[in-house]
């Protein structure tokens, strides 16, 4: 209500806070149009969120702040980079101490990238990639599934390994099991993401974390053409096929 006032009040500057928190989705929608408008006049929008798709498909420029300081000021994909570089948990994570969802039947305890090489979370455009994840459980289970998500760094969901849909479950003893999800070619546009870990036996929930581990993806020669992509964040390669004119 109080964003409904404010903003038909046609006023010079706009603040915002969190309003994005509350309501529902076309509550949201509908003032994410009523800012752009505004801005769209040439007023100001001061949006305060925490909501990074939000801010970056409302704002041009943006100010990080840090620790009751200013911690970045510039145009709004740097800032968002920056803001989501700050938040980049410690290397060599413990997930055992981490906020875990599910029954504890089964617990994760590690999650990270193994490139072709063995250097730990590294990840190169085109390149294989492994993804390992270590379980601990507290007694024998059979037909257990492992699913991994992958999100950018707004927190879009891009995709999830997901054992299951592709006919994998595994039977696991008690104490530490370790296990490796291949992907052949990475298609990722360089840039920050991060993953989610679970897992499931039926509709149980064993254990899930989310963000568990973030981590760069570095360029790499996709094409094999020695070109760089300057646009994201997907990479997929196609074949073009020329028809003559007559055809």
């Amino acid at each position: 209500l109080a964003f409904s006032v404010a903003a038909h009040l046609d006023p010079d500057i706009l603040v915002v806070d969190e309003v994005l928190a509350v309501g529902d989705a076309e509550f949201q929608k509908k003032c994410l149009g009523k800012m752009k408008e505004v801005s769209g006049d040439g007023r100001t929008v001061l949006f305060v969120s925490h909501n990074m798709a939000s801010i970056t498909g409302l704002c041009s420029s943006g100010i990080f702040l840090d620790k009751g300081g200013l911690g970045f000021m510039g145009d709004i994909e740097e800032t968002v980079s920056k803001y989501t570089m700050s938040s980049l948990p410690v290397r060599g994570r413990d997930l055992s101490n981490r906020l875990h969802a599910g029954s504890a039947a089964v617990m994760i305890t590690d999650v990270a990238l193994r490139n072709t090489d063995g250097s730990p979370d590294i990840a190169v455009s085109g390149a294989p990639l492994s993804l390992f994840v270590q379980l601990t459980a507290k007694k024998s289970m059979t037909a257990i599934i492992i699913q991994i998500g992958l999100y950018d760094y707004l927190g879009r969901k891009i995709t999830i390994f997901d054992s299951g849909v592709q006919g994998q479950s595994f039977d696991i003893e008690k104490g530490t099991n370790s296990f490796f999800c291949q992907v052949a070619v990475l298609p990722l546009f360089p840039g920050m993401y991060s993953l989610n870990a679970a897992v499931t036996k039926g509709m149980e929930l064993l254990d899930g974390v989310e963000r568990c581990l973030d981590f760069s993806v570095e360029s790499g020669d996709f094409f094999g053409t020695g070109k760089l992509p300057s646009y994201g964040p997907l990479l997929i390669k196609s074949n073009w096929i020329y028809f003559s004119k007559e055809r």
